[in-house]
């Protein structure tokens, strides 16, 4: 359980600072809210049982899986444009698709369905 909530903690905070970067300010900070309730529940677990090789174990490779998985989201999201380019050879369709794609991501996060950095 300490990994799952590191990772999520690291995922967060890299979310958090692309949002930021990109002047999402509230949902940014909304997420910073969320990432420091984890990271405390997560290091109070490990900080009680600092003895047990497991949780300091755990915290340590969730924060290694949390560091590479928005990465590797990223990583995917460019070999999809880069394949959709190469089928798409009109820049108009390429544009539109563009666009629709950060319509529907501003859509999700005004709706609150989701929280995701990746739709522009």
């Amino acid at each position: 359980m300490i990994f799952v909530r590191r990772l999520s903690d690291v995922t967060l905070g890299t979310l958090r600072i692309l949002m930021t970067v990109r002047g999402r300010k509230l949902p940014a900070a909304l997420n910073g809210f969320v990432e420091v309730t984890i990271f405390v529940v997560a290091i109070s677990q490990v900080v009680r049982n600092a003895t047990n090789f497991w949780s300091v174990l755990g915290y340590a490779s969730g924060f290694a899986a949390g560091t590479v998985a928005p990465g590797e989201r990223q990583r995917v999201r460019a070999q999809r444009d880069r394949a959709l380019s190469a089928q798409c050879r009109l820049p108009g369709v390429l544009r539109s698709v563009r666009r629709l794609r950060a319509w529907f991501h501003r859509f999700l996060l005004v709706g609150g369905v989701g929280v995701g950095v990746y739709g522009k």
